[in-house]
């Protein structure tokens, strides 16, 4: 009898690395993880295309601190965001 191995991943799970980053946006600093496909860059991941058509509209930032950019206080913590890739001015690999 065959055996078959139990993959104990998500039918739609990629392989991802974990890349600790600021984003500059107009209103705030964000610190965070950002989500990158294992074989790709960071500016890769950000022009993308999903199934060869449209563009990713937003980016997912986990453990994020957004900061404001006026005074630099700490305005909101979360475990996720997502960030409208049309806002962002600048991220920063750290």
């Amino acid at each position: 009898m065959e055996e078959h191995k139990v993959n104990n991943r998500r039918p739609l799970q990629l392989d991802t690395i974990n890349v600790p980053v600021i984003v500059i946006t107009e209103h705030y600093r964000i610190e965070g993880t950002l989500h990158v496909p294992h074989r790709g860059r960071i500016s890769d991941y950000l022009n993308r295309t999903l199934g060869g058509e449209s563009k990713a509209t937003f980016i997912s930032v986990t453990d994020a601190s957004c900061y404001s950019i006026i005074d630099g206080e700490l305005r909101y913590a979360t475990e996720f965001l997502t960030v409208h890739r049309d806002h962002i001015q600048i991220i920063i690999p750290i």
